[in-house]
């Protein structure tokens, strides 16, 4: 089991997803099977070797909470009762309220928590856990002249952490001491924490003259410094930039705490190259991951001075393969001060891979890199002659779900023997948002290789409704679990899925990403008569190269928020595990199985016709609408509908002559109503969408 978030996912990139358009089906958006949604815990930190209450509350379907699941199994949770009225009587479960315990001997850090229920187990908020005190206030002065009083810990450079929510249109004010030997460090956490909040901070002198304003933005928080000064004290004000409040805005403001937690340790350079310290920066857990676009963090790191060159005619010699660390010039009006450049010598044909890693280490940065190559003008003079740029990386997915990140990353080849420059501009130059961001610059040799993502699916027809959700599946239904590639290196050859940790008994769901695709779901089938359970699967890929077969584990992901509260957004972060439940408790009204037992196998500039059947259970008698998923390139599918009074159907494929050979696996979403009965309140008519299981569809040239 992991322990930490930081340990696992030492380097991580948000992925925020600008939605268009309106939802095609939005009076369905809220009809779906009941399952639980976890919205806040509360408190959201606690220091080591402490005991704390804790609530799991907000979202939807929280009935009956009665456990908590950490990514570090020490983190241990009791539910708390109380006394049933009478002698004898039961102790009355307080559903969603826990004693929770932190072991003396846990890394700070911050830990998945999950809440379980009548409804499954929910998706994953984050528990921060530090070393430092937590501090609290009996109540939060919103007036910079009377600023909240702490009752902090002995000592004035002892570091504390405090947690609150913002309050919608006011600014919560904090009497901070200063220092008197060295500066300190205050750190806003909101987006780091799973909030909604973006954070504002505010520092005034103890006259009250604001000397500095800071903002965060989507995946970033703002941290300013406290001059040192000999019994001095300053005002810090909080607030969110939006000017929203109310549980899902809650932050925690920290005064020389855990603004650097611990990660996974330093993992050592990789064989050949040189590295450059990272200069303490220690990222945090949002967003997708790093390892989905490359192994950077596996190589690093030595401790070394940092690279840099601001002056582009006077570049910084390196020689590759090499990791090099460096930063950006501090923007002044906007503008930045110059370029970064670093020269290196190649040979004509020779390819390296070329990687700015920035945004995935949290910095707020928009890299942008041009490789020049040296040469001379009609005079002989040294001139330096673009040969390739690179920008932003290849999206992969779409508005629910997208692997993207700003930093560049592309396969060069030298064109002729000679030197050659690597200029470096970061083109987000807003300067609240950091002084001199960090970067690191990693050339090696390509390597044919691929990284995974993998998620729960929101179940709609429309992405643009997309929403944190946990995961049950009931007696003898059907979830898919979303699965994205990024191809790197050059390999482009299909991926093989398949699924473990599921319960005995549980049919295990294959599928392929295709040569030419980004992604494949997994669909998960339950009994008819399943036994409850509740565990974590793991989803892993396999796939080809010259150099042998490559293995790869998904790295799991949630959606953190999806629309909603001014910002018309989707957000995402990897999580410590997939977790899924499975309920005995309720039944799917509807299954539908697409295909048969064997295989099906189509000639490019053909037809197919793939069987569909349903199992129609107690309030599944409607008709049913489908409509097809990942299909192949060239091979188009129409929508089909299957009558109230029918149990089977066909789809047919046809297939283009130009369409690629290869193995697929498409699969289709149906949309349906159906009576159901909840755990916990009466039977209802609901719109749902169900996946089928994945077809396994080859084409060929003669089937």
């Amino acid at each position: 089991m992991v322990s930490s978030l930081n340990a696992r996912f030492p380097s991580l990139f948000r992925c925020v997803v600008v939605l268009l358009g309106a939802s095609v089906c939005g009076s369905f958006a809220a009809a779906q099977y009941p399952e639980i949604e976890l919205t806040w815990v509360r408190p959201t930190v606690a220091q080591i070797g402490t005991e704390v209450e804790l609530t799991a509350g907000g979202g939807a379907h929280l009935e009956q909470v009665d456990r908590l699941v950490f990514s570090d199994p020490r983190i241990t949770a009791e539910l708390v009762t109380q006394p049933g009225e009478g002698e004898g009587a039961e102790p009355v479960p307080q559903w969603g309220r826990f004693r929770v315990t932190i072991p003396a001997d846990l890394p700070a850090g911050r830990y998945d928590v999950r809440a379980v229920g009548a409804y499954g187990i929910s998706n994953p908020r984050i528990l921060t856990v530090t070393a430092h005190p937590v501090v609290t206030a009996a109540a939060i002065g919103q007036s910079a002249g009377s600023p909240t009083q702490l009752e902090l810990p002995a000592g004035p450079d002892s570091g504390w952490v405090l947690e609150n929510r913002a309050t919608a249109a006011r600014v919560d004010y904090f009497l901070i001491p200063a220092a008197a030997s060295e500066p300190r460090r205050v750190s806003l956490l909101a987006q780091r924490i799973d909030s909604r909040m973006i954070g504002q901070l505010k520092l005034y002198d103890s006259t009250g003259k604001l000397l500095r304003s800071v903002r965060g933005s989507d995946g970033f928080d703002p941290g300013l410094t406290l001059p040192a000064a000999p019994d001095g004290h300053f005002i810090v004000g909080v607030q969110d930039f939006l000017l929203r409040g109310g549980d899902p805005f809650f932050y925690q403001l920290r005064v020389d705490a855990d603004d650097h937690e611990p990660s996974a340790g330093t993992p050592e350079p990789g064989e050949g190259e040189a590295s450059v310290d990272r200069s303490g920066l220690t990222p945090h857990p949002q967003g997708l991951d790093a390892i989905t676009l490359g192994d950077a963090l596996h190589d690093i790191i030595s401790p070394a001075p940092a690279a840099a060159a601001e002056a582009p005619n006077h570049p910084v010699v390196i020689e590759p393969p090499c990791l090099v660390a460096s930063h950006f010039t501090l923007p002044r009006l906007g503008l930045s001060e110059g370029q970064v450049a670093f020269q290196f010598a190649a040979t004509a044909g020779q390819k390296w891979e070329i990687e700015i890693i920035s945004q995935r280490l949290e910095q707020p940065t928009d890299p942008n890199l041009r490789i020049q190559r040296q040469d001379t003008d009609a005079e002989g003079n040294p001139k330096w002659v673009d040969v390739a740029t690179a920008d932003e990386s290849a999206m992969v997915g779409d508005f629910a779900m997208r692997l993207r990140v700003k930093d560049p990353i592309t396969v060069f080849t030298a064109p002729a023997d000679g030197n050659y420059r690597l200029l470096l501009r970061n083109l987000d130059t807003g300067s609240e948002l950091a002084s001199e961001p960090e970067f690191w610059v990693r050339i090696r040799e390509p390597e044919p290789d691929f990284r995974l993502v993998a998620m729960y699916p929101f179940p709609h027809n429309d992405p643009a409704t997309t929403r944190p959700r946990g995961a049950q599946l009931f007696a003898g239904g059907t979830r898919s679990i979303r699965v994205l590639a990024f191809r790197r290196g050059g390999f482009d050859g299909p991926i093989e899925l398949s699924v473990a940790g599921l319960p005995e008994g549980m049919p295990i769901p294959t599928a392929v990403i295709g040569a030419n695709q980004t992604e494949a779901h997994l669909t998960l089938t339950a009994p008819e008569t399943p036994a409850s359970w509740t565990g974590q699967l793991q989803v892993i890929g396999k796939g080809t190269t010259e150099a042998g077969e490559l293995e790869r584990e998904a790295a799991p992901a949630t959606v953190i928020w999806g629309r909603g509260d001014l910002r018309d957004i989707v957000t995402t972060r990897l999580t410590s595990d997939l977790s899924l439940s499975m309920s005995d408790q309720m039944t799917a009204p509807v299954t539908i199985t697409l295909g048969g037992d064997e295989p099906a196998q189509v000639k490019p500039g053909t037809n197919l016709n793939v069987p569909v059947r349903v199992t129609r259970r107690d309030g599944g008698g409607n008709p049913i609408v489908l409509r097809p998923r990942n299909l192949p390139p060239g091979v188009t599918v129409a929508e089909v509908t299957i009558p109230a009074d029918q149990s089977e159907g066909t789809i047919e494929l046809k297939v283009a002559a130009d369409a690629k050979l290869g193995k697929y696996s498409p699969w289709l979403l149906a949309e349906t109503k159906v009576t159901f009965k909840p755990v916990t309140a009466d039977a209802s008519e609901l719109t749902v969408f169900i996946p089928t299981n994945t077809a396994n569809l080859e084409l060929v040239d003669s089937p």
